[in-house]
């Protein structure tokens, strides 16, 4: 089909296409590398035609919105700044800033999301909370686009050093939906209620019912079929080891592990390098004496690997050996 949309030259059709496949291959399939490689071989041929304006900003949008943003906007600096200034210029010179419908809505969200991968945590929240009152005013509470914006808000805050005065806010979110939802469409709220007990550990780290909770509620919502679910488990696991229950945190990072070992995503190794490192780290908690060799085998693997997102844990794993030398 992509062949044949090249061939016509059918950009409208192209457009509708690549929206669905981009957002596949970064939300579903953990593919984000090559979401981001089929954006850029294929926004070129909408930028160079101002005949679908539109669907070159769509796609702009799209790309900075996705899970695969924060990969685009480090390892693609200058185009994704150059993306959110042509998506921003487009909006200033055609909308007012109080016009409310979805595509301004998807733009407003988008620049939430940009704001906030380049650390520009003060613009965030006053954009945040633009969008906060101004979904409110035009459709109430009870909706789920206030919901949304609910939630940004409160990631916000979080970003701003205000983390217990956004939990409220992530906890407004899921309330609104649950009243909005049937039980059976709970899954939604999955990824909420994941964030949500990472939130509370930093924030309200002795709130330990609510941390199990809301993890367990988090887990159960998990669809074991899709490929995000080793991180279900891996959140489950983290909320175990934050209330001392180490030997079922373990059980479930080994989990995590096997799960992460029978899927295909982008920097997989790194992650089962990452969850064993992690796993060592619980175990020293059970059997320090068994874990020392888990330790020194998981630390030997992350010298030739970029760890940047686990540095904390290698240092504690590294002070777990010093403190146990014989």
């Amino acid at each position: 089909m992509y062949k044949k949309l090249i061939e016509f030259d059918n950009l409208k059709l192209l457009n509708i296409f690549l929206i669905s496949y981009i957002t596949l291959l970064s939300n579903e399939l953990g593919k984000e590398k090559d979401a981001i490689d089929l954006y850029l071989k294929n926004i070129i041929l909408f930028e160079d035609n101002n005949k679908y304006i539109r669907e070159e900003i769509e796609l702009k949008m799209l790309i900075l919105s996705l899970f695969c943003r924060t990969r685009f906007i480090k390892n693609h600096m200058g185009k994704a700044k150059e993306d959110f200034n042509t998506i921003n210029s487009y909006f200033q010179k055609r909308f007012k800033k109080n016009t409310f419908n979805e595509f301004t809505s998807q733009y407003l969200n988008c620049k939430i999301e940009y704001l906030k991968e380049t650390e520009r945590f003060k613009e965030a929240k006053e954009v945040s909370k633009y969008v906060l009152e101004l979904t409110r005013k035009n459709i109430g509470e009870e909706k789920h686009a206030y919901a949304y914006a609910c939630n940004d808000y409160a990631v916000a805050l979080s970003l701003n050093g205000e983390g217990k005065k956004s939990l409220k806010w992530y906890e407004k979110r899921i309330s609104i939906q649950k009243k909005l939802l049937d039980e059976t469409d709970y899954t939604v709220l999955k990824t909420a209620y994941h964030n949500l007990v990472f939130e509370y550990i930093d924030f309200d780290p002795e709130n330990h019912k609510k941390i199990i909770l809301y993890a367990k509620t988090a887990l159960d919502l998990a669809d074991s079929k899709q490929t995000s679910y080793w991180l279900s488990l891996r959140g489950y696991a983290n909320a175990l080891s934050h209330v001392s229950s180490y030997e079922d945190s373990y059980n479930y990072y080994l989990k995590s592990t096997e799960y992460l070992k029978s899927i295909d995503i982008d920097d997989k190794d790194e992650y089962i390098l990452g969850l064993k490192l992690v796993s060592a780290i619980i175990y020293s908690k059970i059997d320090i004496k068994k874990s020392i060799p888990m330790l020194e085998d998981a630390l030997k693997n992350t010298y030739n690997t970029n760890f940047s997102s686990i540095e904390k844990r290698i240092e504690e794993a590294k002070d777990i050996l010093n403190k146990n030398k014989k």
